[in-house]
């Protein structure tokens, strides 16, 4: 297995995994056509969706992209803002009012992380490559990724209604640090966890 940077050529592949990551999520503030929105949004540079601020896990035979995974700092994130309003704009045209309105409301539910962490989203594997530990692997090349940048821990949200993965997390040295509770009803609450690392 090799993990990289996403290439604009993996841009079919992410759409589902990262679509996989939240779907009812992404659903609530696209309208139902979250999957159209990231086919239009991926090949693009600026924003959080763009497959510049993917990794992808590939299969060492194949080369096919069957795991994603995002990372970026506080900072990252804050610089992407406008990006990520352009990206909004560009696809959602006149929904774009309500769309903006739902997201702000997740953001309430899943706010950007702190300074000082590295943080992990769209965590997405392959239906037929699940249980396999790719999920495992995306979150050590993400330690390795947070001490090449200095960074002491990693963070991620996760749904209270995933205890699975909530509890690969907390295998792998994750602890919840407090729960936001959900004011969306079909969208659950979040815990926030962080890693310190050594």
């Amino acid at each position: 297995m090799i993990i990289e940077a996403a290439k604009p050529e993996d841009c079919d592949a992410l759409v589902p995994l990262i679509f996989s990551s939240g779907p009812v999520t992404f659903d609530y503030v696209f309208l139902n056509a979250a999957e159209d929105f990231l086919h239009a949004t991926l090949p693009k540079t600026s924003s959080s969706f763009s497959y510049c601020a993917h990794w992808v896990a590939r299969e060492t035979e194949t080369r096919n992209a069957c795991a994603s995974i995002s990372l970026y700092t506080r900072a990252e994130h804050d610089a992407r803002h406008n990006g990520n309003i352009g990206a909004l704009l560009s696809w959602g045209g006149w929904r774009s009012p309500l769309i903006i309105v739902k997201g702000l409301k997740v953001e309430a539910l899943i706010p950007p992380p702190p300074p000082g962490t590295l943080h992990i989203a769209h965590l997405g594997v392959a239906p037929t490559m699940r249980s396999q530990g790719l999920g495992v692997e995306l979150i050590r090349y993400a330690e390795t990724k947070a001490r090449a940048q200095n960074i002491h821990s990693l963070s991620l949200d996760v749904s209270a209604q995933n205890p699975r993965a909530q509890a690969l997390y907390e295998r792998l040295g994750f602890v919840v640090k407090h729960t936001n509770i959900s004011k969306i009803n079909v969208l659950a609450d979040h815990h926030y966890m962080e890693k310190p690392l050594d």
